[in-house]
């Protein structure tokens, strides 16, 4: 979702067909856009907010022209936007009664969550390569010395994208912080979650990279070499090549816990039973990855592939006495 989301609005930054949506022309990409903005808008509420929240800064901008218009002409060159902003005002409606959401378990204070999930962000960013970040810095240090070379209206016009862009990525990323401070604040280190804010830095990036390269064509032949030392760089040989899992558990204790569920359900199958409370391990939040939405997949895939005969109606009992058992979440 993050990635279409950040497509749409990089092809959005260089053709902005969200501009007098209804004039008649182009209809088969003004269709194509419709489907991909359909797609984006109701995806991952975490990544869905990057479209909704470009339309919404491309509609405060034309509410803040001076020029004189009339409301009409205002909702014509909108239209689309507000469409956009409205249709994920109803995704957010879904999400909010949806079952997911309330299986979530309130933090015990929002504030000391919105800090955890900070803390967390700033922990996950402190650890960005440091090769990416002198290329970042010096990138934006000769665009900006190029800058000063242009005219004052080119200069206006640059900083006010570059600006519209970093408003976009301060809403995103405050919109990420407080929606991870009440789903479970280690959501926040999660790439696509990450990217959802980061997705404006690579933009701006990329905007100094072109405006360099427009006043230089030849430092286009310095780019292969960049993106070369950027792929060696990448520092994934700790998850990339071995056994690995999000909880960062040994093979041993996943074979363990999942033995366990397996044998709970296998034992109330052969009792007979129809309703069974299954005893997981207690994590944060919504006790994800053992969450309280997904508490009926656990008989129902044992049923699909023939474990158990019958199906079973599943509730899950997190509990300190299952962690205890295997030695799960000590740490925390």
């Amino acid at each position: 979702p993050a990635l279409l989301n950040g497509s749409l609005i990089l092809f959005l930054l260089t053709d902005d067909l969200t501009e007098h949506f209804f004039n008649g022309e182009r209809l088969g990409l003004k269709a194509l856009f419709l489907v991909l903005a359909y797609l984006c808008v109701f995806s991952n509420l975490f990544d869905s907010t990057m479209l909704a929240t470009f339309c919404s800064v491309r509609v405060i901008v034309s509410l803040c022209k001076k020029e004189k218009r009339l409301w009409t002409d205002f909702l014509k060159a909108n239209g689309i936007r507000l469409l956009v902003i409205i249709s994920w005002v109803v995704s957010l409606g879904f999400e909010y009664k949806g079952r997911r959401a309330n299986s979530l378990k309130e933090p015990d204070s929002f504030l000391n969550a919105c800090l955890s999930a900070c803390q967390r962000l700033g922990r996950r960013m402190s650890e960005t390569n440091r090769f990416f970040l002198i290329i970042l810095l010096v990138v934006l240090a000769i665009y900006c010395f190029l800058l000063l070379t242009k005219k004052r209206k080119e200069v206006l016009d640059c900083l006010s994208l570059i600006g519209e862009i970093v408003i976009n990525g301060i809403i995103v990323t405050a919109f990420v912080i407080l929606l991870c401070a009440r789903t479970g604040a280690a959501r926040v280190e999660r790439s696509e979650i990450l990217l959802a804010g980061l997705f404006y830095g690579f933009v701006v990036l990329l905007i100094a990279a072109a405006g360099i390269i427009r006043s230089y064509n030849q430092s286009v032949l310095g780019l292969p070499l960049v993106l070369f030392f950027l792929v060696f760089q990448i520092n994934s040989g700790g998850t990339t090549f071995q056994e690995s899992n999000t909880m960062s558990w040994t093979p041993e204790t996943c074979y363990s816990v999942s033995r366990d569920i397996v044998s709970q359900l296998r034992e109330a199958d052969r009792l007979g039973a129809k309703n069974v409370i299954l005893d997981v391990p207690l994590a944060d939040g919504n006790n994800w990855p053992f969450a309280f939405y997904g508490e009926q997949r656990y008989a129902a895939a044992l049923y699909e592939h023939g474990i158990i005969s019958h199906a079973i109606e599943t509730r899950i009992n997190p509990s300190e006495e299952f962690n205890e058992k295997y030695g799960l979440f000590m740490d925390d």
